[in-house]
């Protein structure tokens, strides 16, 4: 009896679980709640998810404090392992500095190692000079080419001309801005001479060795410097005149100018050098003479691209002489070129 009463207590208490429906296919089972016993403890699985839940935080503070310790001692910047040299970023480019500088007279700025300068002008008297020069590892510069600011005249009351196509050659050394110490301006050691020039029953030739620095002043540029000039007359039956017969005072000149950025990419310029004139004597037996003129002049540059320049302006080529008359109007186009640099940079692997 006792027996029978067991079971039909047990049906009654587990038919309301029978009773309810099953979940539908595919829904999520609910999670497994705690379990009641009878003294009031939670059951096996409340003790199971708390072992978990130690078990994960511990975890997590483990990676955390390893994650730490690689962050310290990681680079800032972390390239991809595979083909890491062609991701990296490439260093900029400076500026092309052949489109600094002044209208003709020598600064002490310089071309970067292997670029490549070139230049040519034309003037409203026909008049036309040409420049082409290479920067040597940021330091030294050469370079070739032709002017026409030699002038030359008859008598000291002529008019003078000037003598076309006068082959030149420039070599330049110096130390770019704060290179020895702060504001320290770009300071050069330059030295051009021309070639032979056969004209009038003679030949003549010119040199100069000038010494100049640079400064930037906020949209400012400033150059001054010194020049030391010689030059010779050599007729046919060997008689000579030379400059470097006169005392030393009497060819040293100060020279110098200036360049302003007055809008974005457009530059106004003045500057003041020195070029020297030859006067030929008509009668054989008077000597000939070099004098040495100032030359002043004035103008704009527009900076087409960063490789491009256009440039436009007067030049005086004798302001003692104060005749308007021989001013001239030019109109001057500069470009450089990195196909050298870049070249050298590939057989370096950089």
């Amino acid at each position: 009896m006792t027996r029978s009463l067991s079971v039909i207590l047990m049906l009654a208490l587990c038919a309301p679980v029978w009773a309810q429906p099953p979940p539908p296919s595919g829904s999520p089972s609910p999670p497994p709640g705690p379990v009641t016993r009878e003294d009031g403890q939670e059951g096996a699985s409340s003790e199971r998810a708390d072992a978990t839940r130690g078990d994960d935080e511990a975890t997590d503070e483990a990676t955390d404090e390893a994650t730490d310790e690689a962050t310290a001692d990681a680079p800032l910047f972390e390239y991809p392992a595979t083909d890491r040299a062609s991701s990296a970023p490439k260093p900029v480019r400076p500026v092309p500095p052949a489109v600094h500088g002044l209208l003709f007279a020598p600064t002490a700025r310089m071309l970067n190692a292997g670029e490549i300068s070139a230049s040519a002008a034309l003037d409203t008297i026909g008049g036309a000079q040409l420049d082409l020069k290479v920067g040597l590892g940021g330091v030294a510069e050469f370079g070739i080419g032709t002017t026409d600011h030699v002038r030359i005249r008859d008598c000291a009351t002529c008019d003078a001309k000037a003598l076309r196509f006068v082959p030149m050659a420039r070599f330049v050394m110096g130390l770019p801005e704060h290179r020895l110490f702060k504001h320290q301006p770009a300071l050069a050691l330059g030295f051009q001479k021309s070639f032979s020039r056969d004209h009038d029953e003679r030949s003549s030739r010119w040199a100069s060795l000038y010494m100049v620095g640079s400064k930037r002043l906020g949209s400012a540029q400033l150059h001054g410097g010194l020049m030391l000039w010689d030059g010779v007359i050599l007729r046919a039956d060997g008689s000579e005149v030379a400059l470097h017969e006169g005392p030393v005072r009497k060819v040293i000149r100060p020279y110098g100018g200036f360049e302003v950025l007055a809008r974005d990419q457009s530059y106004v310029i003045v500057d003041l050098t020195w070029n020297p004139e030859l006067e030929i004597s008509r009668d054989l037996t008077a000597p000939d003479r070099i004098h040495l003129r100032p030359m002043l002049s004035w103008g704009v540059r527009y900076e087409v691209s960063r490789r491009v320049a256009l440039e436009a302006g007067v030049r005086v080529p004798d302001i003692a002489d104060a005749n308007l008359l021989d001013a001239q109007i030019f109109a001057q186009l500069r470009f450089a070129s990195r196909m050298l640099a870049d070249a050298i940079d590939d057989l370096q692997g950089n």
